[in-house]
């Protein structure tokens, strides 16, 4: 049985888990799921599908905060690029960032996307976001990538 560690939320709350808990639970088990986008553990911005390794401060960040903002935008921005390849499968995805006041997307498409393109992807958006769908951050060497990426 893995180790139990002590997990602090804003110096009030504490909680016991056990090591290996994913942060998205230890955010479900404190009630906060509704608005939590991401995390800061002994002041380090992680994913919500990271580990607690050890005992640790927490901070939960939602979008009211500069950080947990960025991490709402940058979800949106896959999000996106997900519903522009499922209504316009031949698109290729180029570069997209957050920026100070939103995100976007660079597409390579045979032709430039319409106002009647842009509320079709908003639609498709909302009906991925209405989907569920589990999100989560992997790690790869560039060798890795490179066979993902091949294989797609």
């Amino acid at each position: 049985m893995n180790k139990e560690i002590t997990l602090r939320l804003s110096g009030d709350i504490e909680k016991c888990v056990p090591a290996g808990t994913p942060f998205f639970e230890v955010v479900k088990m404190l009630g906060q799921s509704k608005n939590t986008v991401g995390i800061l553990v002994n002041g380090l911005e992680k994913d919500l599908s990271a580990m607690a390794e050890e005992n640790a401060e927490l901070e939960l960040l939602t979008v009211d905060s500069p950080e947990g903002l960025e991490i709402y935008r940058h979800t949106s921005a896959h999000v996106m690029a997900q519903a522009v390849k499922e209504i316009f499968p031949s698109t290729k995805i180029t570069i997209g960032p957050v920026i100070k006041d939103g995100f976007y997307y660079d597409y390579d498409f045979e032709r430039p996307f319409t106002p009647e393109d842009l509320v079709l992807i908003e639609k498709k958006m909302k009906e991925i976001i209405k989907r569920r769908l589990p999100i989560s951050r992997i790690e790869l060497t560039k060798e890795e990538a490179i066979a993902l990426f091949k294989k797609r």
